[in-house]
């Protein structure tokens, strides 16, 4: 919006407001004029009619000016590797084409030699996936000293590393015999003897271990006890001092990373020894180096089918039907085809160092030719007059005698 336009609306918003005020105050008085000439009028069985009016609702149309750039939508861009030479590219930026009409040609003994790359860069990935499925995890996780296990969040089907993400720990083992109990009180002393009752009534005798200003620890047996019960502590006499959540006063996590969960050897509450095996965990092998191997191998499939399929036809051909459209690669060309033979050099002189990298590079672009979107810089004046999602139509100065719906 100019600056002059946006003074005249400064203008008129003030001329609005005054007005307002003035036509306020002149009803004000107005009112106490009117109401005793009404009476007068009306008030004595006149025969005047009283005409009346009803509020609709209506639509105010708002005019925001502003300028920018309109783009295709869902553009395509037809890619191959770098390492492969193009000879010529068929089409013009603005030629309509069909799905499967010549695009290009390509140099075909850059494209055997791609081919031959490509395969020997899978034979080497088979040799390092055939080298990670030995580097398996541990598939029995064992107890490396005595305790009970309190809790078990691994069960038979899960994913290892799901539940190490979920819980932290596949389970967890008391190692000392004994829950805690933090409770709010400085009536006892460490040692005093105490008992707990957990939430379902049932008592066990405990012992102080600590007194730290106004909190105060409570130990009783883990056995039977249950980790997060809410239990009440009375000291020696039956008093109450306090109530607190149990948890594992010395806790030994059990962990692993990868594979799935086959069989649980352990249950909860239940004493174990040193040694003893916990859970048998199935596809250990597959560790985080094997799957990114995998993923590279998938992506050399995909490039070098995309290649056998140049190979066998002999060029490049549309995936879609559309438009071609320039690119910001090619913006500064005066066409596709210059954009080629530019291209074309470059990978000549540069091959050796592309097959390190197996880089791709844009053919070209091909736009559907449906739909196009238009960034405009609009005055922040005029900005709370736009919303997402609202309907308008827009007109553009090359197309000044048609307007066009947009949302």
């Amino acid at each position: 919006m100019s600056a002059v336009h946006k003074k005249n609306t400064k203008r008129r918003t003030i001329r609005v407001v005054i007005s307002i005020v003035i036509i306020s105050s002149a009803l004000t008085a107005g009112v106490l004029i009117l109401k005793n000439k009404v009476t007068e009028k009306y008030g004595e069985n006149s025969d005047a009619k009283i005409q009346t009016a009803t509020a609709s609702l209506g639509s105010i149309s708002t005019t925001v000016s502003g300028s920018g750039n309109m783009e295709d939508e869902d553009v395509e861009a037809v890619e191959i590797l770098s390492i492969v030479e193009i000879e010529e590219i068929i089409v013009e930026i603005g030629d309509r084409i069909e799905e499967g009409d010549l695009i290009a040609k390509v140099e075909m003994s850059s494209v055997v030699s791609s081919l031959s790359y490509l395969q020997d860069k899978l034979d080497a990935l088979d040799e390092q996936l055939k080298d990670a499925s030995d580097d398996s995890a541990n598939s029995s996780p064992k107890m490396a000293v005595t305790g009970r296990v309190k809790e078990i969040y691994a069960e038979e089907g899960d994913d290892v590393a799901t539940v190490m993400y979920e819980k932290g720990a596949l389970a967890v083992i008391s190692l000392d015999g004994y829950l805690a109990a933090d409770i709010e009180t400085i009536k006892l002393s460490v040692g005093d003897t105490v008992t707990v009752t957990d939430s379902g009534g049932k008592k066990y005798e405990g012992s102080v271990s600590s007194v730290d200003n106004e909190k105060t620890t409570v130990l009783v047996t883990d056995d039977g006890t249950i980790v997060g019960d809410n239990v009440s502590v009375t000291d020696s006499v039956g008093n109450y001092v306090g109530d607190g959540e149990l948890y594992i006063h010395e806790p030994l996590t059990i962990t692993a990373y990868t594979g799935t969960v086959s069989d649980v050897f352990i249950s909860e509450n239940t004493k174990v020894s040193a040694g003893k095996k916990l859970f048998f965990l199935s596809d250990t092998e597959y560790s985080g180096n094997y799957n990114s191997l995998l993923a590279e191998r998938k992506e050399l499939e995909e490039q070098l089918q995309n290649l056998l399929v140049i190979y066998k036809e002999g060029a490049i051909y549309s995936p879609m039907a559309g438009i071609i459209s320039a690119n910001e690669d090619e913006s500064s060309a005066t066409s596709t085809n210059a954009y080629a033979m530019q291209n074309t050099t470059n990978l000549q002189e540069n091959s050796n160092e592309d097959k390190d990298n197996l880089q791709m590079q844009v053919v070209l672009s091909i736009s559907p030719g449906k739909t196009m979107s238009l960034s405009v810089n609009v005055d922040e004046s005029s900005i709370l007059a736009l919303a997402v999602g609202q309907e308008a139509t827009i007109s553009a100065d090359s197309y000044s005698d048609e307007d066009f719906p947009v949302q």
